[in-house]
């Protein structure tokens, strides 16, 4: 469990502040010497234990970290060849006309629906992590310039959508004015933005 760093402080405060008036009560001595003060030393020392453990509850180690698996079929690392990122590309392009063309009954769930298929929500759609193979495919285009425009698009609508289909989620406790549907329609906007995109990169490559 992951203390507060208000806790720390409090403690630090006693320890610094109240501690040595409580600890060497006039009352409680056994002589008229004045009671003896924390020295820096001391100080430092707490300071440095305070920290220390701090650093190790609050920080989980690397053992302890979640990782999320690249899906080799959805395309999330960097393709062995040109046929492969080829493929890749071929079926993302494939995986945005089905989320076009079912898209009424996609939404009929909620804004994640939405983003699992555009690959922002898990790993199993073809375009979860398919720049590596757009970026790898460049050399192959016969326009370079017209190529990386279309792929700077493609993320630029990738973006929107993405954002349109997880505002949507949150529409009924906004203080934004708007409908679930009005989000909808905007992130559809953005998926035939990138299906242009798509087909603009594909006709560079032909």
């Amino acid at each position: 469990m992951i203390v507060s760093c208000s806790s720390y402080c409090y403690i630090l405060l006693i320890f610094l502040f109240i501690q040595p008036y409580e600890s060497f009560s006039p009352s409680l001595s056994l002589s008229n010497n004045p009671p003896p003060k924390p020295s820096f030393a001391d100080r430092r020392g707490f300071l440095s234990t305070i920290s220390t453990t701090f650093v190790s509850v609050a920080i989980p180690s690397s053992s302890n970290a979640v990782v999320i698996e690249t899906s080799d079929k959805a395309g999330g690392m960097k393709p062995k060849d040109e046929k492969e990122a080829r493929e890749r590309l071929k079926e993302a392009s494939k995986t945005i006309s089905t989320l076009l063309s079912t898209y009424d009954t996609i939404t009929q769930g909620s804004g994640d629906n939405i983003r699992r298929y555009l690959g922002t929500v898990g790993t199993s759609s073809p375009l979860y992590g398919l720049k590596p193979s757009l970026k790898y495919l460049q050399e192959y285009a016969n326009d370079v310039v017209e190529y990386t425009e279309a792929m700077e698009e493609y993320d630029r609508c990738l973006n929107g959508a993405d954002g349109q289909a997880y505002s949507s989620m949150f529409v009924e406790f906004s203080a934004a004015k708007g409908k679930q549907e009005d989000y909808y329609r905007e992130a559809k906007r953005e998926i035939q933005g990138m299906q242009t995109a798509m087909d603009n990169m594909e006709k560079e490559l032909q």
